[in-house]
């Protein structure tokens, strides 16, 4: 099963087709829903505009399997807590990670994946 998480053509790629929807979902929705207040506006269009809009958020993925929504969250700034039953699926998310971070992503996101 590890080889499948990150296979365009494998067992899940309807959740890799999923991600483009559900990514810029949550992003857009913190954005939009998540900053409040007067004082949040300016923010508010400087997250709209930057590279790592999630940047100083955290997020917690139950249930993240190989990483397939944690990661992409990550590279947008998050510091995200993937945690999942299957160890199996918690080594297939790290082993990722570890193998697409690179140095600028790993100056704004942080994937901690947790076995529970």
């Amino acid at each position: 099963m590890s080889d499948q998480w990150w296979n365009k053509t494998g067992d899940f790629r309807a959740l890799q087709a999923l991600n483009e929807l559900r990514v810029p979902f949550i992003s857009d929705a913190y954005i939009a829903y998540g900053l409040r207040g007067p004082s949040q506006s300016s923010q508010r269009a400087l997250r709209q505009n930057s590279p790592f809009p999630l940047r100083n958020i955290k997020i917690l993925d139950v249930g993240c399997g190989g990483g397939l929504l944690s990661e992409p969250l990550a590279r947008l700034g998050a510091t995200v807590t993937g945690i999942d039953m299957v160890e199996e699926s918690i080594r297939t998310a790290e082993q990722h990670w570890e193998t697409v971070k690179n140095p600028t992503s790993t100056q704004v996101a942080r994937v901690k994946i947790k076995l529970v």
